[in-house]
């Protein structure tokens, strides 16, 4: 049994209960990575490894919605260690690495060699995203199979993907995005769907979605996104979709995050729910980078740091239902969470289209912990 993990003097935070008002919080986790006592003070002890927290604050353990990790199968897929708990993500949702003919090996290969959590969200295409077409042919969707494989792996794929863009459906449209809709309908998931150049356009898209299915590269900067051409506001269909609760995600990636539809978005009240990066082999060296970078350019765009934190910690736990930390107690619940700081900093990145995008605050984990696990962060 690993030692037990003294959390010390924790300076803030970011929707985990606390103590009492104005208490830094201190939590002890024992040797099986259970938290085994919550105090103002708890006093350190020989036995213990000790995180001296007292320029921290904590969150629940960060999720990054968007990204692909079936390192070796997938052609633009990375190993998930680069962008896991050593930036401060304790929990990776692949979108749509695997459909139901490979998911076998994302589970036993990817899934269950990691000491921390990856989900899944089925490609309504049967092999996933080998290249640019996932759909390219009828035989490439089998929605009865694609069914048949969520119900036997209820524990790890939390929904279904669809790529809908004219770059992967070439002359096809609406009637994929119908398709991926009935799957997750008949499986009981959420759907989420690519957005990109149109068709079909973003209205179709949204037209076809319900409360809890999600929309990913909400704020891309191609033509059909999601600002009106000529008024410059958000699309009334967009508005109307978050009304009945449709659920909007960045996904940054290489080609799919205009600073400026971002920042526009934003300031008329459309705020994303999600933080995800779409972090794989073409965007993680230069444009995306990283979760944190990712939360960093939010910050830039009008959004400030307690929502930012909610929408990569509380929202997308309680989309995936798993532990967020928000009930009565801590104790007896399995640890999870990100140990980071928010620095006054000023760096310049750019979004998917080369557009500079200057931070003046940045957000640096410094540890995840995930059970008896730490790990110490390193900063991009």
């Amino acid at each position: 049994m690993k030692k037990k993990v003294l959390i010390a003097n924790i300076s803030q935070t970011y929707g985990v209960n606390g103590v009492g008002a104005g208490e830094r919080l201190s939590i002890l986790i024992d040797g099986d990575g259970n938290i085994e006592r919550v105090d103002a003070f708890i006093a350190p002890d020989p036995t213990y490894d000790t995180i001296d927290a007292t320029d921290l604050a904590i969150s629940a353990g960060w999720v990054d919605v968007h990204a692909h990790v079936y390192k070796g199968v997938g052609n633009p897929s990375i190993d998930g260690d680069l962008i896991g708990p050593r930036t401060g993500v304790t929990v990776i949702v692949d979108a749509g690495s695997a459909g139901h003919l490979t998911y076998g090996g994302f589970e036993e290969y990817i899934v269950k060699k990691k000491d921390y959590a990856i989900f899944e969200f089925l490609n309504l295409g049967s092999v996933g995203v080998m290249g640019a077409n996932d759909y390219a042919i009828d035989d490439f969707i089998e929605k009865a199979e694609t069914v048949s494989c969520i119900e036997a792996h209820r524990s790890s794929i939390k929904g279904v993907k669809v790529r809908a863009c004219k770059y992967v459906l070439k002359e096809r449209g609406r009637e994929i995005v119908e398709d991926a809709k009935d799957v997750a309908c008949r499986a009981g998931v959420p759907l989420m769907v690519h957005i990109g150049e149109p068709g079909p356009t973003y209205a179709e898209v949204l037209a076809c979605l319900d409360s809890g299915d999600i929309v990913t590269h909400c704020f891309h900067g191609k033509p059909g996104n999601i600002l009106d051409g000529e008024s410059h506001r958000v699309i009334s269909a967009a508005v109307e979709a978050k009304e009945r609760g449709v659920l909007f995600d960045v996904g940054h990636g290489a080609a799919s995050f205009n600073y400026h539809v971002c920042q526009q978005s934003i300031r008329q009240g459309f705020l994303p729910d999600f933080i995800g990066t779409d972090l794989h082999r073409s965007s993680i060296k230069e444009k995306v980078i990283s979760l944190p970078v990712t939360m960093s350019k939010m910050l830039a765009c009008g959004l400030d740091p307690e929502y930012v934190v909610d929408c990569v910690s509380r929202r997308p736990r309680q989309m995936l239902q798993i532990e967020d930390f928000q009930g009565d107690t801590l104790v007896g619940k399995r640890a999870d969470f990100t140990l980071f700081s928010l620095s006054s900093e000023s760096k310049e990145y750019i979004d998917s289209e080369g557009n500079p995008i200057r931070t003046t605050q940045q957000f640096y984990p410094y540890f995840t912990i995930v059970g008896p696990n730490v790990t110490a962060c390193q900063h991009a």
